[in-house]
């Protein structure tokens, strides 16, 4: 039986991040890992549920055809139980913004540079706004990409002297989008004072926040600062007299792209390091008008580095030539894969081509081995 299928446990999948991140794990699916001809994914949302989750990352130890498990979100203390199982198979693991410390010596746990995303968007707000602010918080603390970057809005805001005037918090508890901007709008209205900046680090939340302040006709004297970046985040961002004023984040497509990846060379014992990171951009209000920005793939041609092109590769892996916006992308909307790369087992080798052509060999004898 070979082994040719990544498990994908997520803990949720709300708002256009998750859209795009999964899109970009489907496109980088579709492409060739050595003789491998594609990677079926199988992917599920525990809905925020921690038991399920690490149900999940169990579940994958019963189909013989796995490759390897990436998690999405969710906690150690729920998962690691499991997660050490299958990795005591010979199966990697890749857990991204995992709550918690990692599993043991050979789990992989990846993040985005958090308290850079935050950093970013804060030192932006510093620039633009000042010191000795009013300012409001959205945030939730059950994933651990939030609780990062909420360590750096405490430090911002001790540096600055911005006193909080709310805190809108466990978001993904409330319901829908509608029932959290209504909370979000009851505590603009409640506020003692105007506010001069709202934080809401996760676009799920800066949507919201930025729908929130249409409804109370306050967003001309509140400014708000979020993360992550896709189609609906640009719209929002350009839209006439839009509060939402700078982002930080990668494009989530990219991402996704590159953990499929990452998976791959863990299987291959070709990845570097148990604990990657990966790299953050700022994306400002301004920068986007200046440059006609009205889409992904506009931004993409303006920051070509966004597309991680150098991140999480190999000469046996394909990638995409050109990553576009995940919008409207369905399990059978993904790109082709690009032409062929040349044989690596040549008669005169060169180091790098041997090195290639055993990651290859490395991967396949794991894929045709079945598990114990």
């Amino acid at each position: 039986i070979q082994r040719r299928s990544i498990h994908v446990i997520m803990s949720a999948t709300m708002g256009g991040y998750f859209a795009d991140l999964i899109a970009g794990m489907q496109s980088q699916a579709s492409f060739s890992f050595g003789e491998l001809d594609g990677i079926e994914l199988k992917i599920v949302d525990s809905e925020g549920n921690e038991t399920k989750q690490a149900e999940l990352v169990a579940d994958a130890l019963s189909d013989p055809g796995t490759l390897g498990v990436l998690t999405v979100d969710g906690t150690a203390a729920s998962m690691c139980s499991a997660i050490e199982d299958v990795i005591s198979k010979g199966i990697p693991v890749v857990s991204n913004d995992i709550t918690g410390e990692p599993c043991g010596d050979e789990h992989i746990v990846t993040y985005q540079e958090d308290e850079m995303i935050a950093s970013l968007v804060l030192t932006q707000a510093v620039e633009d706004l000042g010191k000795n602010l009013n300012v409001g918080y959205v945030n939730d603390f059950n994933a651990a990409s939030q609780k990062n970057r909420d360590v750096v809005w405490e430090m911002y805001k001790a540096q600055n002297n911005w006193t909080q005037l709310f805190f809108v918090e466990d978001d993904t508890n409330v319901g829908t989008a509608e029932d959290l901007k209504m909370e979000i709008e009851t505590a603009i209205k409640d506020s003692p004072q105007a506010v001069d900046l709202i934080y809401a680090p996760w676009d799920y939340l800066t949507i919201s926040t930025v729908e929130a302040l249409k409804s109370t006709k306050t967003s001309n004297e509140t400014s708000v600062y979020g993360s992550d970046i896709n189609d609906e985040d640009i719209a929002v961002m350009t839209e006439t007299d839009s509060p939402w004023k700078a982002t930080a984040g990668v494009n989530a497509r990219s991402m996704g792209a590159s953990l499929i990846r990452m998976v791959a060379l863990a299987a291959a014992g070709e990845l570097a390091s148990n604990k990657p990171m990966v790299p953050s951009f700022l994306f400002t209000r301004e920068f986007l008008l200046e440059n006609d920005i009205a889409s992904m793939e506009d931004l993409n041609s303006a920051m070509p580095e966004i597309l991680l092109p150098d991140f999480m590769t190999a000469c046996w892996i394909e990638t995409a030539s050109d990553v576009q916006s995940a919008s409207n992308v369905t399990d059978d909307d993904v790109d082709q894969p690009q032409e062929a790369q040349p044989e690596v087992e040549s008669p005169t080798q060169s180091p790098d081509a041997a090195s290639c052509a055993y990651a290859v060999q490395t991967l396949v004898a794991g894929l045709l081995m079945t598990m114990p």
